[in-house]
């Protein structure tokens, strides 16, 4: 029988302190939310683009992964200049139960006429479709910090065309 601990550790019936990753504790408290995303036709003329938006209450710590069923590059930016954000996916919070909403929005597709500033770039594997981690192994302890009021774009460019790629986010939210 484990009795909880500080900071998500845990203490066992033989008062042992049972180490409790950070992130997995906050799955434990529906605090620790995901979103994923597929395009099946991404050409190298046309990249692929994602929107996250950060309200002025919270930040957010986000990791990334990445896949392209061909070579190409992987790219973030902060401070694009858009004049639509696309459509909204629904982000899901990791403890299925919870009735706590992600505040963070992510978005596919927003309409980009500026890039921004370049924060991390990356080039993907060859053909199939695995996973390049962009910003740790979805939780390796290495994730992106993003501030409140924020805009970050992910865009994701295969050197060939009618390539499929996808996007694997895990994030958690700290208010400001």
């Amino acid at each position: 029988m484990l009795s909880e601990g500080l900071f998500g550790n845990r203490v066992d019936e033989f008062g042992t302190i049972v180490h409790q990753d950070w992130e997995h504790y906050l799955v434990h408290q529906g605090e620790m939310f995901s979103c994923a995303d597929v395009d099946n036709d991404i050409d190298n003329a046309s990249p692929k683009y994602w929107m996250i938006l950060t309200p002025a209450t919270a930040k957010a710590h986000i990791a990334i992964s990445a896949g392209l069923s061909d070579a190409g590059l992987f790219e973030i930016y902060k401070a694009p200049t858009t004049s639509g954000n696309g459509s909204q996916l629904t982000c899901q919070n990791m403890k299925d139960w919870s009735t706590n909403m992600a505040v963070v929005q992510v978005f596919k597709d927003p309409t980009v006429s500026n890039d921004g500033t370049l924060v991390f770039i990356s080039r993907l594997g060859g053909a199939g479709l695995g996973n390049s981690q962009v910003s740790g192994s979805v939780r390796d302890h290495t994730e992106r910090l993003i501030n409140v009021s924020s805009k970050y774009i992910i865009k994701l460019t295969p050197d060939g065309d009618t390539k499929k790629g996808l996007l694997n986010m895990e994030y958690y939210e700290e208010e400001a």
